[in-house]
């Protein structure tokens, strides 16, 4: 009875101690509640749970999630086959794009969809975009899923965390000058994330635990960034550990991680041309105050973007910085667009596809007569 009793014991001061952190947590620091609903898809990356319905709740706003049985933000289910005049449009993103923070009609993709609709278009767009993707992540996607919908534009953000989630994925790694597959799989705690999602208490706690988000995201953001860097060490070294020896590699780690980075995006533009479709990349600016925000484009070299259709909200955000609007959220979250941003950024592009004449063929004729006489 006596051991017993000692049991009890440790188990009620256990469950009054996360009852107490909980309640602090919820009084003196509120977290965003973002459970991720992620699991493997047999191409193996991460893929958003095929049906999964969930909401994301923040200081400033409340997002209701529901997953097609593709894997995607959207209602509908897509038929592989492409219906005769209808263009396809494929998003891939991360967060930003998946729609964090906003309903799903708020969101870049909805937007984008809805803005190429009113200037004639007949199109669909597809949101392949998953949390914390990066360029790798998005190309084996592409690959081995999207092609299969025959896309006629495939439109991939460039977000300033993209060079450590494509260094940390180790999916592909540059070898001379060539792009190699490396490892077949990144699948970051999936399996446990799997058997945990199949317990009622762990969603519940995932769900509406402010002490749970707040351990999740501060363990989490330090683990990224830990195997960010021992990932971008080993890209920066020889291919071998007899070459290593007898000559220690000069390249910055942070180098080799860029290297890496722009050879996927180079063979990401091949494979979607490969497929008579064409690419769009959509910078997502760093935010640093609500009047002030930097390009990422920087981060590879300015010659490098040549080769590439490139959308940047940036100057719009900076001319529209002088009224203040809030385009990212600022309380909490990851500070992703609100409505507003995303409703610029979706802008941005349908005016670039309409420039640049890639969907033309799924335009109606009088829409595109108005738009090259246009009324007085």
């Amino acid at each position: 009875m006596r051991a017993i009793h000692r049991v009890a014991s440790v188990l009620a001061f256990a469950v009054y101690t996360l009852l107490f952190v909980e309640v602090f947590i919820r009084i003196f620091d509120p977290q965003t509640i973002e459970p991720r609903y992620i699991t493997g898809a047999p191409w193996g990356v991460r893929h958003n749970i095929p049906g999964a319905i969930y909401v994301h709740t923040t200081p400033e706003s409340t997002a209701h999630f529901s997953i097609n049985q593709q894997g995607m933000r959207d209602p509908r289910n897509f038929a592989f086959a492409k219906p005769p005049g209808l263009c396809r449009v494929e998003v891939y993103g991360d967060s930003f794009f998946m729609g964090y923070e906003v309903e799903r009609e708020q969101g870049y993709a909805a937007q984008l969809e809805q803005k190429l609709k009113e200037r004639g278009y007949t199109v669909e767009v597809l949101n392949l975009s998953v949390s914390g993707f990066g360029q790798a992540e998005m190309l084996k996607t592409y690959e081995a899923f999207g092609r299969r919908f025959g896309p006629d534009l495939v439109v991939v953000s460039w977000h300033d965390t993209d060079v450590d989630d494509n260094v940390r994925a180790q999916l592909y790694k540059v070898q001379g000058k060539n792009l190699v597959a490396y490892k077949p799989t990144y699948l970051p705690m999936v399996s446990t994330q799997d058997w945990l999602s199949r317990h009622w208490l762990y969603t519940e706690i995932a769900d509406h635990s402010h002490a749970y988000a707040f351990f999740r995201e501060a363990l989490g953001a330090r683990a990224k960034t830990l195997l960010a860097s021992v990932r971008k060490q080993e890209a920066a070294g020889p291919e071998d550990t007899e070459a290593a020896a007898e000559a220690p590699s000069t390249r910055k780690p942070e180098q080799a991680a860029l290297e890496l980075s722009e050879a996927i995006w180079n063979k990401f533009q091949d494979e979607v041309m490969a497929d008579q479709a064409q690419m769009v990349v959509v910078e997502i600016p760093k935010r640093i105050d609500r009047s002030t925000y930097v390009s990422m484009l920087a981060k590879l070299p300015p010659t490098f973007w040549g080769h590439f259709n490139v959308v940047s909200p940036l100057a719009e955000f900076q001319r529209m910085a002088a009224g203040r609007p809030e385009i990212y959220y600022e309380k909490g979250g990851a500070r992703h667009f609100t409505p507003l941003g995303n409703s610029v950024a979706a802008s941005l592009t349908a005016d670039e596809i309409a420039r640049s004449g890639q969907l033309s063929r799924c335009r109606e004729p009088r829409v595109a007569q108005q738009d090259r006489h246009p009324r007085p």
